[in-house]
This record gives C-alpha cells, sequence and structure tokens, in this order.
C-alpha cells in the first residue's frame, strides 16, 4: 500500500520532534498500533486531526497535503518573540529579490546544526 502525504507528513513530523510512536500514542489516548496505522496510511487520523495538528503545531491542511509549509493554523501576534517581530518587520521591507535571497539564506544555514533547535526548523 503507497503512503499517503498524511502518512509520510506524520511521519517525518514525529521524526523531527525526536519522540516515538508511544510518545505520540499517549498524547492522542490511542494505542500505539493505532498510531502506527496512521504513520503507515493504513488507516486515517480522522478523528484525532486537531490533536494531531496541536502537537507537531501544524495546520489540519498541512497534515492533510492541503498546505505545503508546515505553519500553524494561527500565528498569534503576542506569542511571538520582539526578535521574530523584528523579523517579520525587516523582511517586509525588502523587496521580492531580497525576500528571495533571505529565504535561500535561512534555508542553507537550517542544514547547520549550530544554528538550530531540532524540533522547531520547518523545510521548505
Amino acid at each position: 500500500m503507497p503512503m499517503t502525504i498524511t502518512a509520510k507528513r506524520l511521519r517525518e513530523l514525529r521524526e523531527k520532534k525526536q519522540v516515538s510512536q508511544d510518545d505520540v500514542s499517549k498524547f492522542l489516548g490511542v494505542e500505539r498500533t493505532t498510531y502506527t496505522s496512521y504513520e503507515s496510511g493504513r488507516s486515517r487520523p480522522v478523528r484525532v486531526l486537531n490533536k494531531l495538528a496541536e502537537y507537531y503545531n501544524v495546520s489540519i491542511d498541512y497534515l492533510l497535503g492541503l498546505a505545503d509549509l508546515p505553519l500553524p493554523k494561527e500565528v498569534n501576534i503576542n506569542t511571538l518573540s520582539d526578535m521574530e517581530k523584528q523579523l517579520i518587520f525587516n523582511f517586509r521591507s525588502l523587496n521580492n529579490k531580497g525576500k528571495e535571497k533571505i529565504i535561500q539564506y535561512v534555508a542553507d544555514i537550517i542544514e547547520l546544526p549550530t544554528y538550530t533547535e531540532k524540533e522547531k526548523v520547518i523545510s521548505a
């Protein structure tokens, strides 16, 4: 059975977070075998999509393959640090060429373990 995009993303997100299937299944309140079936594509996690999105801090659209970036459903400005707010402000002042350069720079620097917090890295 081919792996669905949802199954693939669940596995990738779990591995990035460096947790076990058992850890996720306990959070969801399901048997580990049930969670394993979600990651293998044998069943769809319809009843636990909200909890999975919360656990991995991504949107349901991302889990279902309807969005390409694993961003949270909503970003509340009050939850951003001053550094993140400054980054957004500066980014918005750039033209498209500058924005593309920053996106590429961030993609390059994320590959260096010295500059990343493993579970927070989002690859485009």
